[in-house]
């Protein structure tokens, strides 16, 4: 061993007391690599770096016999004599982090190469604390190492070093230290801030926010920020929190169709923000969730506003100067082409035209079908001719359709001293119109009227059936009737072909010349079948009847629906308890294209039982929204309504 190598001679035992044998100086003992230790007993230059890498750290080597450890002292005490806590961790950091560079220095073949180069690999444990030191590390290593040569991995994992072995040297150790000092703060984000900012590439997010060195390190539960000071830590924090937020909307209804359109939400805004729904216990869209940048997430949290103000059910009453119109006003509706709506009419005081659906699409209508009745002209046609109702009543209807198509104009035969109907064509139904109205809960719309199912301008009406499909009477033969022989016809088809409808099941057909566009055949129980099955299972088949129902017309796209009291008539089921399990269909019910509910009935008994199952189902907000006619509801709300009309003698 070359001669002064040691400085100290010490037995095993003053080793492990952690002092030297001849001073008593607190010392702190380190394992050594056995291939390190032969460089520092055979090269004085490395020895030499130790020294000084080492008095950085405020201490000092001393070498004995023993092959497998070295001893580290103090370099320097306090005034008053004392060594400063903690030294020995600091000084075992210092002398690891030189003895792993030397030895990646052997792995990389540090040997002189032509002009007394050498190499070295620098392993990146943490490739954060080096995107925050590489940019002012990488002009240090030109202003301070001229010729130095470096590579960076594309991993970022390993940085190779060539040139003078000094410079080089000089610059690994620079590279350890200064990755040591670099700062680290953790901040609290929320879920889905940690969502949206893991979904940016490593880097990225941090060239879009900061214009200065900083790394954002994520992890399941935490995040934390690195910086090379404690001013920059701090205003980064700030810029993060500020720039990031997360705003959350409420809507009314189901926003899914939105969601995957993205309609309103400029493809520019895709890597800006992230849109999720947030849904309650029942499984409803309660809110939408926007995280991102401030701007760009105050741009899409607009948008999710304005879709759900338009798409908000309202209601909107039209009072025609010539109220003759009102018993008109489906067909005038159908002949301009109104869509996306429902239409009622209210006779409580003076007739109205009640629109219910979406807001954008009813305001939109409801200024078209004012100036529409506004432009209609009148003019009468005496046919004196014998047998000419009895004709048009028959035959001749096919001649009035054809007339009004072709000069598409309204063609409608009255016959000679038959008052004008009270009920707005709904039979002259005492008190028809909008009884009260419930938000049903999603998107879906409940309303309560009286009038006459087949006149009913929805989507779908529902016909109290039996398994047979012959619909005789009530309200079976009322839309047998008003719809024509196409459903007769369809209903006979589908009888031969599948064979008779199971109690609690429902089967769909077109509507002839009804204004709706489909009619659903549903079969209830009667209520003699609790002999056998029991009240539950008269519930269940009931329930199983509407669920149907309300099945086939959301599998058909249809937005609105009419049902009867299904079961009430002449099967003889308790009126309570055809309503309460109605009800409870509905409300159990989880469809995405239908909104309107419209429950039918002219039994005031069974128009009660039907408003308590539903204030149950629903409660209304407060006492004076209960019982309140439609175009008294609020404009955002979501309503049911509720019908009566030809129905008393229904199956």
């Amino acid at each position: 061993m070359p001669k002064g190598r040691r400085s100290l001679k010490n037995s095993a035992a003053s080793m492990e007391s952690g002092r030297s044998a001849d001073s008593g100086e607190p010392g702190k003992r380190v394992a050594v690599d056995p291939a390190f230790r032969k460089r520092l007993d055979q090269r004085e230059d490395v020895l030499r770096d130790l020294q000084q890498e080492l008095l950085r750290a405020r201490c000092k080597i001393r070498l004995d016999d023993a092959a497998d450890s070295i001893l580290l002292v103090p370099a320097s005490r306090g005034a008053s004599g004392e060594v400063a806590a903690g030294w020995g961790e600091g000084a075992e950091r210092a002398f690891r982090r030189f003895q792993e560079r030397v030895l990646g220095e052997d792995e990389t073949g540090d040997r002189p190469q032509a002009g007394g180069e050498t190499r070295a690999v620098a392993r990146l444990e943490h490739p954060s604390r080096f995107s925050v030191i590489w940019p002012p590390f990488k002009e240090q290593l030109a202003s301070c190492f001229p010729g130095l040569k470096w590579a960076l991995d594309e991993s970022r994992t390993s940085i190779t070093f060539s040139g003078r072995p000094t410079f080089v040297r000089d610059a690994m150790s620079n590279l350890s230290t200064q990755m040591d000092q670099v700062l680290e703060q953790p901040i609290r984000l929320s879920d889905k801030k940690r969502a949206f900012l893991a979904s940016w590439a490593p880097g990225e997010l941090a060239k879009e926010l900061f214009s200065f060195p900083v790394a954002l390190e994520l992890a399941d539960d935490r995040a934390t920020l690195l910086c090379s000071s404690w001013p920059e830590l701090n205003r980064a924090k700030s810029i993060l929190t500020s720039r990031i937020v997360q705003e959350e909307v409420d809507v009314q209804g189901d926003a899914q169709d939105w969601l995957q359109s993205r309609s309103p939400f400029p493809d520019e805004l895709t890597n800006k923000v992230q849109v999720v729904e947030v849904r309650d216990k029942r499984g409803d869209t309660s809110k939408i969730c926007i995280v991102g940048f401030e701007e760009e997430a105050k741009r899409v949290a607009w948008a999710v506003r304005e879709h759900s103000r338009d798409s908000a059910n309202v209601v909107e009453c039209i009072e025609p100067d010539q109220q003759a119109l009102v018993t008109h006003v489906h067909p005038i509706l159908e002949l301009m082409g109104c869509q996306g709506f429902q239409s009622t009419i209210s006779t409580q005081g003076k007739r109205r035209i009640v629109l219910t659906g979406p807001k954008s699409i009813v305001e939109a209508e409801k200024l078209r079908l004012k100036g529409g009745l506004a432009s209609v002209e009148w003019e009468s046609l005496t046919v004196a001719e014998p047998g000419a109702r009895a004709f048009f009543q028959g035959r001749g209807t096919e001649c009035l359709a054809a007339v009004a198509k072709g000069t598409k104009c309204l063609v409608a035969m009255q016959e000679e001293d038959s008052p004008e109907p009270e009920g707005g064509g709904q039979s002259a139904i005492p008190g028809s119109g909008v009884l009260s109205s419930y938000r049903a809960g999603g998107s879906l719309t409940v309303t309560v009227c009286r009038g006459d199912i087949t006149q009913q301008r929805v989507d779908a009406i529902v016909n109290a059936a039996n398994g047979r499909l012959h619909h005789g009477g009530g309200v079976a033969g009322a839309i047998a009737r008003a719809g024509g022989p196409e459903i007769e016809e369809e209903s006979a088809a589908l009888v031969r072909t599948r064979g008779s409808v199971p109690v609690g099941q429902a089967v769909m057909t077109g509507a002839g010349r009804l204004p709706c566009s489909k009619v659903i055949h549903a079969v209830g129980p009667e209520w003699r079948l609790r002999e056998a099955i029991g009240v539950p299972g008269v519930e269940l088949r009931l329930r199983g009847a509407v669920a149907a129902s309300l099945e086939l017309a959301e599998n058909a796209g249809c937005t609105s629906i009419a049902i009867p009291c299904l079961s009430s008539g002449i099967f003889g089921v308790p009126k309570a308890l055809c309503a309460g399990n109605i009800v409870a269909a509905i409300k159990d019910f989880r469809g995405r294209s239908l909104r309107h509910v419209t429950l039918i009935d002219i039994d005031g008994d069974v128009l009660a039982e039907l408003e308590k199952a539903c204030g149950q189902a629903w409660p209304p907000p407060g006492p004076a929204d209960q019982s309140a006619p439609a175009q008294a509801a609020p404009a955002s709300a979501l309503q049911l309504e509720i019908l009566s009309g030809l129905i008393e003698d229904q199956e």
